[in-house]
């Protein structure tokens, strides 16, 4: 199998680490939603990971550690990826839910506090 062209920008020149930086996320981003428009199936997605690296001469647990980061970046989304102002925090993520939580606090809490003195 060979692999394909897109997945090398998915990955850190220096570091060979899938999605680590914002450029890198933002292509694995597209990359794997291309593979889910072709209806490819995880194994596929692994070996074109798997064969990548091994050209690169990567050892074999960074190998398996780079699988890992793919399938969390194609279950829950990139690490590197950052909410804008537009978007909505993803509950999942434990930054934004620190967010949400911090927000969600003050909701409903209109009036809540009237009573103190001043």
């Amino acid at each position: 199998m060979t692999y394909d062209p897109d997945l090398p920008g998915c990955f850190d020149e220096t570091n060979l680490t899938f999605a680590s930086n914002q450029p890198t996320c933002d292509r694995a981003f597209l990359w794997l939603a291309k593979l889910r428009e072709q209806e490819a199936v995880w194994a596929d997605v692994q070996a074109q990971i798997e064969e990548y690296l091994r050209e690169r001469d990567v050892a074999v647990f960074h190998v398996i550690d780079q699988v890992d980061r793919a399938k969390r970046c194609s279950v829950h989304g990139c690490t590197a990826r950052r909410p804008t102002r537009l978007q909505a925090p993803h509950p999942q993520d434990p930054v934004s839910s620190n967010l949400l939580g911090t927000v969600a606090d003050g909701i409903g809490t209109k009036g809540a506090n009237d009573d103190r003195k001043a």
